[in-house]
């Protein structure tokens, strides 16, 4: 168990490198099956996560959700199985959805969670924006009537 933490700690930091632009070899990436499977389930815990603070009051965990995280990472994995069968290369399958994975957890979540509480909530802009004025003058329609 260690051993798998320790390698998910690895491509993390891996995945943080890369996501900096920073120069990454593929040997600081410990790729295999079960790595990919943890960090598909730290990705989904993060998106539960950043979900519940996102609609905290009215905050109620549905399976329904599921089926997108199921289908974005099927998605993935079938892009990159079908880049491995276009350059017959089949070590890239594995290896393009684990990139991937680990670029999108350090990058997307950690822009996520580095935005203030204010421009998470839904529909709330980063400043307030004053009455927007009509551009526009009431116009008549065809029948007579104001619009």
């Amino acid at each position: 168990m260690t051993h798998a933490l320790d390698g998910l700690r690895r491509n993390l930091m891996a995945g943080l490198r890369l996501a900096l632009f920073m120069p990454v070899t593929r040997l600081a990436f410990r790729i295999d099956l079960a790595q990919l499977l943890l960090l598909f389930v730290l990705s989904a815990a993060i998106d539960v996560a950043t979900d519940w603070v996102r609609f905290q009051p009215d905050a109620s965990f549905s399976l329904l959700g599921a089926g997108g995280e199921f289908f974005t990472v099927s998605v993935l994995v079938l892009a990159a199985a079908a880049q491995a069968l276009l350059f017959r290369q089949r070590a890239l399958a594995l290896a393009k959805a684990f990139l991937f994975l680990s670029v999108a957890i350090a990058a997307c979540h950690a822009t996520y969670l580095a935005r203030p509480a204010y421009a998470q909530s839904p529909g709330a802009s980063a400043a307030p924006s004053a009455p927007r004025e009509n551009r526009y003058p009431v116009t008549a329609r065809r029948d007579g009537a104001p619009d």
